[in-house]
C-alpha cells in the first residue's frame, strides 16, 4: 500500500490466477520480534486470496507476533450503494475466514491515527475475549435428581390427567388396582412378542380360554408429547367406535393401568404381510394370491375413506395375515392406526406419515398432501412390492441409497410418468409382466399426479366383478 489515504485501486488482472510463490522461513524471519503484522489487502484479485491463505499460517506459527491483523482498503472515490457494500461485506468475510485476529476496515494510514485504530481495536477484542470467558464461567445451576422427579411427575400429570378429563373422555382412568405381571395383565397371558414395525404387541389369550387377542402395550413414560398421546387415543377411538370391517384390526378393551395401556385386539394373524414376504420365493406372493391381498385391503381402505378416515401409514408391516376359512385362502388385516385421521372433501395435510416404499411422493417431498389420495398411492406400491417381490422400487429408482426428500419424489414421478412404467417395473426384477388384474390397478393408483389416481370402490368391486358402490 502507498503511504498516505489509498484514493483508487488497481484493476482486477486479468491474467489467470497464479500460486503466488511464498517463502516459510523469510516470512518468519521478517514476522520475528514483531508485536503487530498489517496484512493490506483488497481481495479484488484472486492471488491476493491464495497469497493470505498461504500468508496467515505462517505469521501465526511458533515464529509468529503477537497480533495478525488484516487490512481491508478499498476506494472512497467510489459512490456508496447497496451492491457495493455487499461486495465489501462478501469480501471482510472472506478476509475473516483466513483466520487472522482480527480486519482492519480501511484505516487511516497516518501513522498516529494508524496506531490508534490498532488499539481500539485490541481494545474491542479484548473485551470481547472477557464477555467470553464470563459466559463460559457463568455458574449453570444444576438440577437436582428430586428437580427431576418433579419435572416428569407434572408432565405425567398433564398429559395422563388433565388432556384426558378434558379432551378424551372415551379413555378410562386408571385403575391402581390393575393386576400386572411379568408376562400378563389382569387374566389375560402374554404368549409371544409379535413383530412389528413400531410399538410392543403380544399375541395373548384369556386364562381358562382358546381364544386368542392381540394386545398392544403402550409404556406411558414413552408417550412425552400430546401429539402423541392423541395419536394413541385417535386409534383407540378409530378402532373401538368408528371402524367396523372385517379386514380392519379391532379394539375390544382397553386397560389402564399407572404406568401402561393396553389395547386388546382382536387377534389378526401372528405374521405381517413383510413376514409373509420375506418366507416365500422371490420374495413375493403368486399372482392368485396377491390379487386376494389386494382385493381385501382395497375395501377396506376404500370403508375407511367412504367414513372420512385416512390411514396415512399403510405399510407392508401393517398388514396381517391368518388362514382364512376357507382352504389355501388367506385373511388379511390392516392394522395400525396411529397416523390415522379424520379428513373430508380435499382437506390438506402437511404432516410426514409412514416410511417407503409405500409413502406417497407429495408427501415425501413435504408438500401439502390430500391424504385420501396419498393412501391411495400407498395400497397401489403395496401391490407392486406384493406382485413384484420386494425390493421392486428399489429396482426402479435405488431409494435404498437416497435421501427421503423431494429430489428422490420427483425422481419416483418422473418413473411413473413414463409409458409402461408399471409393467417396466416387473422387468426390472426379471419377472414377465403381471395380468390385468394387478397391472390395472397399478397403472390407475400409481400415478404422480394425486387427483388422477383411481377411484378404491370402483377397483374394489372391478377385482370382486360387483358393480362399484360409493366414491371412495
Amino acid at each position: 500500500a502507498k503511504a498516505g489515504r489509498v484514493t483508487a485501486l488497481a484493476e482486477p488482472s486479468s491474467r489467470p490466477p497464479q500460486d503466488p510463490h511464498i517463502e516459510p522461513q523469510v516470512v518468519k524471519a521478517a514476522a520475528l520480534g514483531k508485536m503487530v503484522i498489517l496484512v493490506p489487502c483488497t481481495f479484488e484479485d484472486e492471488r491476493e486470496i491464495v497469497a493470505a491463505r498461504q500468508l496467515m499460517p505462517i505469521l501465526k506459527s511458533e515464529a509468529s507476533p503477537v497480533r495478525v491483523l488484516m487490512v481491508q482498503l478499498f476506494s472512497v472515490c467510489d459512490s456508496p450503494g447497496p451492491q457495493k457494500n455487499e461486495m465489501l461485506l462478501r469480501r471482510h468475510e472472506a478476509m475473516l475466514s483466513t483466520a487472522p485476529h482480527g480486519v482492519l476496515l480501511n484505516p487511516p494510514l497516518e501513522p498516529s491515527a494508524l496506531q490508534d485504530a490498532i488499539q481500539i481495536q485490541f481494545a474491542v477484542e479484548e473485551q470481547n475475549e472477557r464477555r467470553m470467558e464470563g459466559a463460559l464461567d457463568a455458574a449453570v445451576p444444576a438440577i437436582s435428581q428430586e428437580e427431576i422427579a418433579n419435572l416428569r411427575q407434572e408432565q405425567e400429570r398433564i398429559l395422563w390427567n388433565e388432556i384426558p378429563s378434558v379432551f378424551m373422555l372415551q379413555l378410562p382412568h386408571a385403575n391402581p388396582n390393575l393386576q400386572e405381571g411379568i408376562d400378563r395383565v389382569e387374566d389375560i397371558t402374554f404368549l409371544r412378542r409379535l413383530a412389528g414395525r413400531a410399538g410392543i404387541v403380544y399375541e395373548a389369550s384369556r386364562m381358562g380360554t382358546q381364544e386368542r387377542f392381540a394386545l398392544k402395550v403402550i409404556e406411558k413414560d414413552s408417550v412425552t408429547s400430546p401429539g402423541m398421546l392423541e395419536g394413541h387415543y385417535r386409534e383407540l377411538i378409530l378402532l373401538s367406535r368408528t371402524l367396523d370391517h372385517e379386514h380392519i384390526c379391532k379394539c375390544v378393551e382397553v386397560l389402564h393401568s399407572p404406568t401402561r395401556l393396553y389395547y386388546v385386539l382382536r387377534f389378526a394373524g401372528n405374521r405381517n404381510l413383510a413376514q409373509v414376504l420375506e418366507s416365500r420365493t422371490d420374495w413375493r406372493l403368486p399372482e392368485t394370491e396377491a390379487v386376494e391381498c389386494f382385493s381385501q385391503l382395497c375395501t377396506a381402505l376404500a370403508y375407511c375413506h367412504e367414513r372420512n378416515v385416512a390411514v396415512r401409514d399403510l405399510a407392508i408391516e401393517h398388514v396381517v395375515m391368518r388362514p382364512g376359512k376357507a382352504e389355501g385362502f388367506s385373511h388379511w388385516t390392516l392394522v395400525d392406526f396411529r397416523s390415522a385421521l379424520i379428513t373430508q372433501g380435499n382437506n390438506t395435510s402437511s404432516v410426514i406419515c409412514g416410511g417407503l416404499p409405500c409413502m406417497a411422493p407429495e408427501v415425501m417431498a413435504g408438500q401439502n398432501y390430500i391424504p385420501r389420495l396419498a393412501d391411495r398411492w400407498s395400497l397401489g406400491m403395496l401391490l407392486l412390492e406384493v406382485s413384484g417381490g420386494l425390493g421392486t422400487l428399489d429396482a426402479a429408482v435405488h431409494w435404498l441409497s437416497s435421501a427421503v426428500d423431494g429430489s428422490l419424489a420427483a425422481r419416483i414421478m418422473a418413473f411413473f410418468r413414463e409409458e409402461g412404467s408399471h409393467a417396466k417395473c416387473f422387468s426390472l426384477m426379471n419377472r414377465a409382466p403381471p395380468g390385468p388384474a394387478i397391472l390395472e390397478p397399478l397403472e390407475a393408483l400409481l400415478l404422480p399426479a394425486p387427483d388422477d389416481r383411481g377411484n378404491l370402490s370402483h377397483l374394489a368391486a372391478l377385482v370382486e366383478g360387483e358393480p362399484p358402490g360409493a366414491a371412495a
